[in-house]
């Protein structure tokens, strides 16, 4: 072989060599980067696709000076508190007096004053018991209509034909009747006790009906009228006692109890 077929004989086997070289290089590269990319976070190759989709831009410089306006600075100042409602500035109240009809004194047999009637709101009451026509007691509370002279569960009246009848007890049989233990809407404070309250059952005004019906007696403007009619046509405790009553068979006497001393056969021992 003579000394040309030798060099390039010589420069091939180099060639080959560096290709080998540099291709073992690159494989190795590429396993590296697979094997780092590998052992990063998922947060890590999320971030780094985020950086990569971000759209670069210019910013917009801003001169000194022109991005906003002046900064002024100067010390807090306390205004006086406002005052109440219905009171001026200087303390003076601002309400106009009541006059005409409003201000005139409560009704006859208004149920509450001036000073407790904030104090009083419109509750449902449930169960009422009437302890007598126009007296009620439910939820803790000993109410009496409103505007009517309630009668008194002993009460007895006279008949036409002499004699006396329990007009209490039927008043009070009467009105829990028609009360059939629906519930009431009072004016009422919410401190359970004795009050004198306005109540009605859906839309009947309970103190009406006793009135219209001659089961209570009543010198209210409301329930004047009703009362007055009701004793002209002698209804209720103004008459005689309802048919109802009547037509009942009168209980015997009771016998009177045997002396101290006596035994059940009437002697004496």
């Amino acid at each position: 072989m003579n000394y040309p077929a030798r060099i390039v004989l010589v420069l091939c086997g180099l060639c080959l060599v560096f290709g080998v070289w540099a291709g073992g290089r690159s494989i190795v590269g590429a396993r590296r980067s697979a094997t780092s990319g590998m052992l990063r976070s998922p947060a890590a190759r999320s971030a780094e696709r985020k950086a990569a989709n971000v759209e670069h831009k210019e910013v917009r410089r801003i001169l000194p000076g022109r991005g906003s306006g002046p900064v002024t600075s100067s010390d807090l100042e306390r205004l006086p508190p406002r005052a109440p409602l219905g009171q001026s500035p200087g303390g003076e109240s601002t309400a106009k007096p009541a006059s005409g009809p409003s201000a005139a004194t409560p009704e006859i047999g208004s149920s509450t004053s001036p000073a407790d009637a904030a104090e009083r709101k419109q509750t449902l009451l449930y169960h009422p018991i009437a302890d007598a026509a126009g007296v009620l007691d439910v939820a803790k509370h000993h109410i009496t209509l409103a505007g009517i002279e309630p009668v008194g569960k002993d009460e007895t009246c006279s008949k036409s034909d002499g004699g006396t009848w329990p007009c209490g007890l039927v008043a009070r049989t009467a009105f829990r009747s028609w009360l059939r233990g629906r519930a009431l809407t009072c004016d009422v404070p919410a401190a359970p006790g004795s009050v004198t309250a306005s109540c009605t059952v859906g839309s009947d005004d309970p103190a009406l009906w006793l009135a219209e019906n001659g089961w209570a007696k009543s010198s209210d403007p409301r329930y004047r009228d009703a009362a007055r009619k009701a004793r002209e046509e002698k209804r209720g405790v103004f008459g005689d006692p309802p048919k109802a009553y009547s037509s009942m068979p009168a209980l015997p006497a009771p016998e009177p109890l045997p002396a101290a001393g006596d035994d059940m056969t009437g002697q004496v021992r």
